[in-house]
């Protein structure tokens, strides 16, 4: 049986000195096989703003959580392929990307943008970010088979930012974040404030392969040329937890 939850979700938030705006995105279930699954993925994202006199304040805030908890899987001569190839040339904008032929595996990408432009003396720009990765008590039993992830010919010439994940395994978390604050005022004062939380737990797994069996993560004259930001995670095996996280927060002067 196969089972996934895939997730995404993006804020963006422009503004004057007056803005707020708060989102809530969330994707969990459970499923049977054979000794009971559980596996959720939770993703709550926020922005906002805050009036000071005199002061501009630009906040993004974002919280991610990815759990897998007591699986058991077995797998016999399975082959499971992903394959993303001859792709999003010359794209230019957001591009999120969920593959995955495994099972029971959560995947999502988290896009939290926010902006604000001020004419005020200063400008203050405040990024929070808190991620979280789960695998506990799971087992995955496997014999024979073929297994590979793949890239190929994409995103040649691209530009803005792009969000892959691609899993032919079982039991796998993969999370792309990034968190955004950004400023554009004509006053002499900047503060850039940042606080970022990163958690993995991984206990009591049980990963036994009988047979070996071919696996690859193959990325290939793809990305040339390309201009932004590029969040790619691959896995062709199994209980992995595998994360990007990425924060910036800039201001950009115009005197």
């Amino acid at each position: 049986m196969r089972w996934q939850v895939m997730a995404g979700a993006m804020i963006v938030s422009f503004g004057c000195l007056g803005f707020g705006l708060d989102a809530v995105a969330q994707v969990s279930g459970s499923g049977g096989l054979s000794t009971g699954t559980t596996s959720s993925s939770t993703i709550v994202v926020e922005t906002e703003e805050i009036h000071l006199a005199g002061t501009g304040v630009v906040s993004s805030t974002t919280v991610a959580a990815q759990v897998i908890a007591d699986n058991q899987i077995e797998q016999l001569g399975v082959i499971g392929r992903v394959l993303l190839q001859d792709a999003f040339h010359g794209n230019a904008g957001i591009v999120n990307v969920n593959q995955e032929a495994g099972n029971v595996n959560n995947q999502a990408n988290v896009r939290v943008l926010a902006f604000m432009a001020t004419e005020v003396g200063s400008i203050i720009g405040a990024l929070n970010l808190a991620v979280s990765q789960n695998l506990t008590n799971n087992t995955v039993v496997s014999d024979g088979g073929e297994r590979s992830t793949r890239i190929a010919n994409s995103f040649g010439n691209a530009a803005g930012i792009v969000g892959v994940n691609q899993t032919a395994g079982n039991a796998n978390n993969q999370l792309n974040v990034l968190g955004m604050a950004v400023g554009d005022t004509l006053g002499p004062d900047a503060l850039p404030i940042n606080d970022t939380t990163l958690g993995q737990v991984s206990s009591g797994k049980r990963d036994a392969p009988v047979n070996n069996s071919a696996r690859a993560d193959v990325i290939e004259n793809s990305f040339s040329n390309f201009r932004g930001i590029a969040q790619v995670n691959q896995s062709s095996g199994d209980l992995n937890s595998v994360g990007n996280v990425l924060g910036v927060s800039f201001q950009v002067f115009n005197r």
